[in-house]
Formats: structure tokens, sequence, C-alpha cells
């Protein structure tokens, strides 16, 4: 019987999109996040970075490997669709295919990372069929240890972008 209008429910619908440090998948298909995050710290020892010859105000880069996992419900849609995650501020403009069987069915993308971006905030935009579904920030700071131990957050690199 073919649905009526009050039966469709629209869609595709994101129903997940962060950052973590690793995705598990199960033998049944099932994802574990390991540490679900939205912040990144880099410790920097100052006797350290002046033993390395960086002359003092060189900007500080945070390496960092990451997933990313964006999650999809299909509802109504059916097909492949195009999703793009992109962030400016670290040049970074990716798309990837998604297949939408319809009905309860989802689709996941786990998109492993090696990021090396400065202090801020940095924002990624994740697109759908070309359509912003929404936008997730991921924020690194450089935090400075002096030879006595003490940890001061960097205040000269933590510019925000609003990308």
């Amino acid at each position: 019987m073919p649905a009526k209008d009050s039966d469709q429910v629209g869609g595709p619908f994101l129903t997940g999109a962060f950052f973590c440090e690793k995705i598990l998948q199960e033998k049944d298909g099932a994802l574990t996040p390991v540490r679900i995050i939205d912040t990144v710290i880099l410790e920097v020892v100052t006797d350290t970075r002046q033993s390395e010859g960086l002359p003092e105000g060189t900007p500080i880069k945070l390496r960092r490997q990451l997933s990313a996992l964006l999650s999809f419900k299909s509802g109504d849609a059916t097909g492949k669709r195009a999703v793009r995650i992109a962030c400016k501020s670290l040049s970074i403009d990716v798309t990837l295919p998604i297949v939408l069987q319809g009905g309860h069915h989802g689709a996941n993308l786990i998109i492993n990372m090696g990021l090396e971006m400065p202090a801020g905030v940095h924002w990624f935009s994740v697109l759908l069929s070309r359509k912003l579904v929404t936008k997730v920030p991921l924020r690194a700071i450089i935090q400075h240890r002096q030879a006595d131990m003490t940890t001061v957050e960097s205040q000269t690199t933590s510019q925000e972008s609003t990308n």
C-alpha cells in the first residue's frame, strides 16, 4: 500500500557529528566512539622549545590524530548523496559519498584525520548534498610549562577562528 503524505517523515537526518580519539567498529556493525572531544591540548616545555633553536614568538601548531564520526538516518531519502566536511581555518575540504536506503536505515562516515592546527577554535562545516546540516567546533589550546612545572595557557597564540 503506498504511503500517504501524512506517513512521510522527511529526511535525511543528521543523528550525530563529533570528534573522538578513535572509533571501534564491532563485528555486528555497532560503533563505539572512544573519548568524544571538542578540545585538544598541547603542552610545551619552555626550555625544550628554546633548546630546539626556535626564536621567541614562533607560532606553535598542535599535531593530533583524531576521528570524526558523522551519522545519518535516511527517513524518506534514498540513493547516493555527497557529504562534505570543511574547515576554512585549516584548509580542509573533503567530500565523501554515502548511500541512503530509506526508512530507519542509516549511513555512518568515519573520517580519520591527522590535524595540524594553531591555537584557537576551528569550525568544521558538515554539508549533505550541498546543504549545511551542522557545524562542529574543535578547540586547540597550547599550554606552556615552565621548568618549575608551572603551566600557563598560551595567550599569544590563542586567536579564535570563526569559520
